[in-house]
């Protein structure tokens, strides 16, 4: 689980309710968590944002996404598992650009999306999330 001072740096994807426009955009956030809900997220284009960690998605520890796709690996198409795989490797990367890439392919297909990602109030544990074992 990350620590709210290991947040500026981290790659989001955006999913905020009330900006359809941003929703799928990836960012990085330049702050410490706000207080208790909300960080600034950079967008190389459109400036920063302050959004509230509900409505931010970051990539799940590789190894957790690697270990949940192989207990599932005969109940997925095989098309689903090789891209979570590739993700768990990409998301592995010491590179921005591979990480983005993990990001990029995770939000194509929402089976994929379910097994990468989590939402960053919950990666942080300021929310109760509750997670069926597969």
């Amino acid at each position: 689980m990350r620590s709210t001072e290991e947040l500026p740096g981290t790659l989001v994807l955006l999913r905020p309710n009330d900006q359809p426009e941003l929703h799928n955009k990836i960012g990085t956030i330049v702050s410490e968590l706000l207080d208790d809900n909300t960080v600034i997220v950079n967008l190389t284009k459109s400036g920063t944002l302050t959004l509230a960690v509900t409505e931010l998605f970051v990539l799940r520890d590789p190894e957790e996404i690697e270990e949940a796709a192989k207990l599932d690996e005969t109940l997925m198409p095989f098309w689903n598992f090789a891209d979570i795989i590739e993700v768990s490797i990409l998301a592995n990367s010491a590179f921005k650009e591979e990480r983005i890439v993990a990001i990029e392919l995770s939000r194509k297909d929402p089976d994929v999306f379910e097994y990468t990602m989590k939402r960053l109030d919950h990666e942080l544990g300021l929310s109760r999330y509750y997670q069926m074992n597969r």
